[in-house]
């Protein structure tokens, strides 16, 4: 469609974002000089067709199979490459699982290899209605070697926007959240937990073997129950957690609630608890940086996910513990 007014006159397209031939059918426009997309947080229904459109964008590696594995904005990512000129700029609405989600860190270390990402701005919650997703804003330079190092924003309707963090690639590459990045740069009297000598072990017994069990299993509705965090449990004469042991969610829609220390007992743990031991001169300490306010605060931001949240061992390990 042609549009006409007192500035003159401009070529509206009104296509499918997803068509693989739409770079033909806006060829008499060239190449576009900058790109603003708000794809969809969803998976889309997949049509073979879309290969083409992630191997021309040198996406096609990112991913280990297609289908129900391509979210609607690495597509649209993808179309974008293809349509905007190198070193045009690209901006881009994504969600946490493209920011930080392990399954799509190959796709992060292509962009962060084969473009230059001027900012990554993490969006208010709710910043979108109809989602609880957290939301974030890529902006790119298209095409255009990377700079070593990458500005994550955060940006509040009561501070507005905050100063950058800035990372380099690798650190972009295994996330690029901005509250992750600020919990993981510690203060001086901070010591990640896995440099405490703390091993973190997850429960083994699954929600089928749950629902049959005979004895009492520490499980994720468990912790409910002592709500002071000390947990005062049955001896049962099979058991992962002991005396002193840290119990914490490993998965649930508020993980970051759920710590506790058991006191007295010995039993089997779910699969959707961790359970975290720590010299005894470090229990404590580590049990009252997790209870803490800041301390969920903490775990929050090293979790991901929408809806039932988890949290990694290797996040966990990372956990930044005050002197005491």
């Amino acid at each position: 469609m042609r549009y006409q007014d007192s500035s003159g006159s401009h070529t509206h397209y009104t296509l499918d974002a997803l068509d693989p031939d739409i770079t033909l059918k806006v060829s008499k426009a060239g190449f576009f000089d900058a790109a603003l997309c708000n794809p969809p947080f969803r998976r889309i229904e997949w049509n073979d067709r879309y290969n083409r459109v992630l191997r021309e964008a040198g996406l096609d590696q990112c991913f280990s199979s297609k289908g129900g594995n391509v979210a609607a904005e690495a597509l649209f990512l993808a179309q974008n490459v293809r349509l905007v000129r190198p070193g045009g700029s690209i901006g881009l609405i994504v969600s946490d699982s493209f920011i930080s989600g392990r399954a799509a860190a190959p796709l992060r270390k292509r962009i962060v290899q084969h473009h230059s990402i001027r900012a990554v701005v993490q969006l208010p919650k709710r910043a979108f209605s109809g989602t609880e997703a957290n939301s974030f804003l890529l902006v790119l330079t298209n095409k255009v070697a990377s700079s070593e190092m990458i500005s994550l924003y955060k940006f509040s309707l009561d501070e507005g926007l905050s100063d950058a963090i800035v990372v380099d690639q690798h650190s972009a590459e295994r996330r690029l959240d901005y509250d992750f990045h600020s919990i993981i740069r510690m203060n001086s009297n901070d010591t990640p937990l896995g440099s405490l000598g703390a091993t973190i072990n997850r429960g083994n017994i699954s929600s089928v073997q749950l629902k049959i069990a005979p004895e009492f299993i520490f499980h994720t509705t468990d912790f409910g129950k002592w709500k002071s965090g000390e947990i005062h449990g049955p001896t049962l004469a099979q058991c992962h957690a002991q005396i002193g042991d840290i119990l914490v969610a490993r998965v649930d829609r508020a993980l970051e609630t759920k710590v506790a220390i058991v006191r007295r007992g010995s039993f089997q743990v779910s699969d959707c608890v961790f359970i975290i031991r720590v010299p005894s001169q470090h229990k404590e300490r580590v049990f009252t940086a997790l209870r803490t306010k800041e301390g969920q605060e903490k775990l929050k931001s090293l979790s991901r996910g929408v809806g039932a949240r988890h949290i990694s061992k290797t996040e966990l390990l990372a956990f930044p513990i005050p002197e005491a």
